[in-house]
């Protein structure tokens, strides 16, 4: 069974914020006088506390946001994947609405995808944490660390700091999918039909994505003893379709006409929404139907900048960031990309992409 990881997850956050907050107002490479020896024999803060210790620096940062001018300058924008891509063009949406609102800023657009998107994680964990520099991503970041694909966590804030979300996917699930005459027809089923046949089922998995995080936090969950079989995109569905594969996860635009023509059935949609907008796939299951909240895989787009960012810094951006959410025009563009944005202030956006951290490292169990 998975570990009940929200908890401790809300708790990491909060430790997170604190050792952020601590370096208010230093750069990256400042130090501090050492702290006097009786606050080390304080007893450890307990979750509620640093929570509402949180909130209290939170209101004090926000205070002190009004007084910051950002942005100004030149604003280098770092996109850990090629111009084109789906991240490329949401940003450009944000990027045309903030020149609008603050013309005498610049913001530079920079496409780094070498190295799988390290490079564009170094060059940002080496910027100056000023604000000249920020980096929008997602679960990438947090996989590569856990795969020990690139050195240094973005959780870690003195190596990284998280600002603010950014536009991503508007909640739209995935069908676990498996061929019309399989003996199971629904999750229920599949998962005795697992624990009847250890070893037997086959899974597709596209390694390093948000899809095998998603699929193999189902089987652990259930402690299901199957067969990973890596493949992606078409090679995925064709497999699938030709049996060579028992079951496979895929979004629900990708899953709705092969359910709609009969030649896959859906097993259980990985939503928390109480349906699916494609009528063909609106009588299957949902997490939110099966109470499955708590391995339901959240994968926010994101905003960091360098480590140890000034946090009142960090609330001015955020709030400019989110200035974005009421704009007509940028959501309608966002939604032709199935893709939305929603302002979280900064402690949300940190709590959330704690958590999707913790459903990585619970998968690559670095």
């Amino acid at each position: 069974m998975i570990m009940k990881k929200r908890g401790a997850a809300l708790i990491l956050a909060a430790a997170m914020a604190a050792s952020s907050l601590a370096a208010c107002g230093g750069s990256s490479g400042s130090s501090g006088a050492p702290a006097e020896s009786k606050k080390a024999e304080a007893p450890a803060t307990s979750a509620a506390e640093a929570k509402k210790e949180e909130a209290s620096q939170d209101t004090v940062a926000q205070g002190a946001a009004s007084d910051i001018e950002w942005p100004k300058g030149t604003i280098d924008i770092i996109i850990p994947g090629a111009a084109g891509s789906n991240t490329d063009l949401s940003v450009r949406i944000l990027i045309e609405f903030l020149e609008k609102q603050y013309p005498k800023a610049k913001f530079s657009l920079i496409n780094e995808a070498t190295g799988s998107g390290t490079l564009a994680m170094e060059k940002t964990r080496t910027a100056k944490n000023d604000g000249t520099t920020l980096l929008f991503t997602g679960s990438g970041s947090n996989i590569m660390y856990h795969q020990g694909k690139y050195q240094y966590d973005v959780m870690d804030p003195n190596n990284f700091t998280i600002v603010s979300p950014a536009a991503g996917g508007a909640g739209q699930g995935s069908i676990l999918l498996t061929q019309p005459d399989k003996p199971y027809n629904n999750l229920e089923e599949f998962v005795e039909y697992c624990k009847a046949h250890p070893g037997e089922v086959t899974v597709g998995t596209s390694t390093g994505t948000t899809q095998e995080i998603k699929i193999k936090l189902l089987m652990e969950y259930y402690g299901l003893d199957v067969k990973y079989v890596a493949a992606s995109g078409n090679d995925m569905i064709t497999a699938l379709l030709a049996g060579n594969l028992d079951v496979a996860l895929q979004s629900e635009n990708k899953a709705n006409g092969y359910v709609e023509n009969g030649d896959l059935k859906g097993l259980v949609n990985n939503s928390l929404n109480d349906g699916s907008e494609f009528a063909a796939l609106d009588g299957i299951d949902t997490y939110k139907d099966l109470g499955l909240e708590e391995i339901a895989f959240r994968a926010p787009m994101y905003v960091v900048g360098p480590g140890n960012m000034d946090e009142a810094l960090v609330q001015k951006i955020n709030e400019v960031i989110c200035s974005v959410e009421p704009d007509a025009e940028s959501q309608e563009r966002w939604g032709k990309m199935a893709s939305s944005f929603i302002a979280r202030d900064v402690a949300t956006i940190r709590e959330e992409v704690v958590s999707l951290d913790a459903d990585v490292a619970q998968i690559y169990k670095k």
